[in-house]
């Protein structure tokens, strides 16, 4: 049965792959390949979540079958819970992509931010604005000596 099988498996690829513009090559292809992987790409993560949880219960079943703790664990107490669980972890998967959207956008705004002091200290440094050293040195008035008390008016009246 398993050497039909084989040449069965060996034909059908022959005829795939030697013909595939013959009537039998398209509808072997369609019905072998084509609609299988449409099939397959449908499958989202929480389904294979829930059936490797359904697996392991199944496995967990087959190796308690023998004794009485397998009445404990019911089939459908797996699929129960196996479901609750797929649903837990996506909720926390969900969470946690939630959680880092928020951080991201959080960084993209401190950075933003900084873009904008960095540019307009750039500007700032094109147009040149005055120093406050610049300010301090300038004076108001005529210059004074340190050891004229009197100023100038004195000196013009007594000449």
């Amino acid at each position: 049965m398993t050497l039909v099988a084989g040449l069965l498996t060996l034909l059908i690829i022959g005829i795939i792959r030697g013909s595939p513009n013959s009537p039998l090559g398209r509808v072997l292809r369609l019905y072998l390949a084509e609609k299988p992987v449409k099939a397959a790409s449908r499958i989202e993560r929480h389904h294979f979540i829930w059936i490797t949880l359904i697996g392991i219960g199944v496995l967990l079943l087959m190796a308690l079958a023998a004794g009485k703790i397998a009445l404990a664990f019911e089939t459908d107490f797996l699929i129960a819970y196996s479901f609750d669980l797929s649903l837990y972890l996506d909720a926390v998967l969900v969470a946690s992509a939630v959680a880092a959207a928020s951080r991201l956008r959080t960084m993209m705004a401190l950075t933003q931010s900084k873009i904008r002091q960095w540019r307009g200290a750039v500007a700032l440094g094109v147009q040149r604005l005055p120093r406050r050293r610049d300010r301090a040195r300038r004076r108001h008035g005529p210059a004074r000596h340190a050891n004229d008390d009197e100023g100038a008016f004195p000196a013009t009246l007594a000449a």
